[in-house]
Order: C-alpha cells, then structure tokens, then sequence
C-alpha cells in the first residue's frame, strides 16, 4: 500500500508539472465595480479593424489582410464615423465600407454599416469621397460588448469579414504626477490652424515654455502661478485647449507610462512672440516661482 501511494502522488506532480506547460491558473480578487457612464465610453472606447478571408465554409481561416484600423470617437460628437477603403493589389479583395459608431444616453453602442460596390476621394485632405453603388445597409446593436463581424462578400472561392475588436482603454481618470517631467525627444508643437509653432525640441524639466514666432506657451503637470489646467498628456501626445487655441504637443518618445493620463497645467501669451519665424527660446526649469516670473516678463 505504501508502494501504491508512493507512486500515485509521484504521478501526480509528473502530471502537474506536464500541465504547466499548457495551462495557465488564474486567481484574483477586487472591489472594483463601478458602473460605466455613457460619457466613460465615449471616453474610452477604441475599436480596432481588420479583414479576415475564410474558406468559403467558415470554417478555415485563410489568411488576415494586411490592414489595420483603430479608432476612437471624436471629442467634438462622441461618435466614430470612418470610410473605410481597402483592396488587394491583385483585385482579390476590395473593402468599401462606412461605418458609425455611436453610444447613446442608454448606453448602447450602436453601429450603423453601409457597404457600396466602390468609394473614390475626391481630394488629397480626403475630406471628399464619392460612393458608388450601396449593397448593403445594416445597424446592430453591440451586446456584451461582443466583437462585430461584417460579412463584406462570400462566393465559393473565399468568405471575407471585416472583423471589429472593442475595448476600452485602461483609465481614463486623470491623475497629478508627483516629480514626472515633461521629457521632450524630436517634439512638434502645432496648433489647430496647421501652424507649426516649433519643431526638434529636446530637453526634460518639471516646467516647460517655448517662445516661438507664434507665441510663448508654458506647460507642466504641476499647477503654478498664473497656471490653469489646459489639457491632458496621454502616449506620446500633450493636446491642450485655450486661449481660443487648441495645441499640440508630439513627442518622438512616450511622455507617460503605459495606459497613463495626466493633468497638464499652462499658460499662453500670444504677444510674446520671437524675433522672427524658425527662432525659438526653451526654458526647462524645477522652480515654479522663478519659471512663474520668468513667464510674467
């Protein structure tokens, strides 16, 4: 009997350690139950894109198409609204696709496809596009919040599918760092007019003003004298709105950690400009009372 058992436990840790390679155990536990708000999602969401081609009994796949979307609802309507063109090199394959993404006040995300037999932009800002021939025209509402295939043809060679991937990004909730920098690497500052403020801008500091020929703009995560708060810092991207103007800051780097958001605080003089266009002055600093009088002057 001892041999017996000696051997049964020995077979179960064999067992086990097999398993291991192909399994994964996982526990957990949290408080966290918070209900989501229509205006979370509208905050959150990110729909991601793409063309699977099938055996023409659904059952294989054949391959994925080289394209990949992602998109975000706008902040000006809260919706998502894409044409969405795509064809194989050889013609084995052609997308045109629109396709309108909304949640209501109930909270139900909604999607509204309408397919044409062709799409053509009708200019080089792709803000004009012609439709041919609309096939189908179909609205669904998104359960559980489920991925959503759109079955764009199906003949006896191939079934192609525009497949839709929801998620929501990890937070939304702004925080206050409490030493973070802003650490620019090759960063653009633009405005919402295509104006180019300044461009390769490098340096790190815990407050940040550039003079350009545009203006001066002064930006940190910290609140300081004279300071409000202007904008977020999410990736690699500072988006900040006042003054009439809607600025943004791209970094070649990321400016925050992972899924991270962070308050930005500023201030902007628009008649405090440099000396000619392409001249610019940096001032990285750690003391918001000197930075603070330094913006003053």
């Amino acid at each position: 009997m001892k041999t017996k058992i000696a051997f049964l436990c020995c077979s179960v840790v064999v067992l086990s350690a097999f398993d291991a390679l192909a399994q994964s155990n996982d526990f957990g536990k949290s408080d966290h139950k918070q209900n989501l708000t229509p205006k979370d999602l509208r905050e959150r969401l990110q729909v991601d894109g793409t063309i699977i081609v099938s055996s023409p009994e659904d059952s294989r796949i054949l391959y994925q198409a080289g394209e990949f979307r992602s998109w975000r609802p706008s902040d000006k309507d809260h919706k998502i609204l894409s044409n969405w063109n795509f064809e194989n090199f050889d013609g084995s394959l052609h997308l045109a696709l629109k396709h309108e993404w909304t949640i209501g006040d109930d909270g139900q995300i909604r999607v509204h496809f309408e397919q044409f037999d062709s799409m053509q932009k009708l200019d080089k800002n792709l803000k004009a596009i012609s439709y041919g021939k609309k096939i189908k025209d179909e609205t669904v509402i998104v359960k559980d919040f489920s991925p959503v295939s759109f079955v764009v043809s199906a003949d006896s060679k191939q079934r192609v599918v525009a497949q839709f991937v929801l998620s929501l990004r990890r937070s939304q909730e702004l925080s206050s760092a409490s030493e973070t920098p802003i650490s620019l690497v090759d960063a653009i500052l633009t405005d919402n007019k295509g104006k180019v403020w300044s461009e390769g801008m490098n340096g790190s500091g815990k407050f940040f003003m550039i003079t350009t020929f545009q203006g001066t703009v002064a930006l940190s995560y910290f609140p300081f004298p004279g300071s409000a708060e202007v904008g977020v810092a999410e990736e690699n991207m500072i988006d900040v709105k006042m003054g009439g103007f809607n600025l943004k800051l791209r970094n070649a780097r990321p400016l925050v950690v992972a899924q991270e958001r962070l308050k930005v605080y500023g201030a902007i003089k628009v008649n405090r400009k440099s000396e000619h266009a392409g001249s610019t002055r940096m001032n990285l600093s750690s003391d918001p009372e000197g930075f603070a009088k330094d913006l003053k002057e």
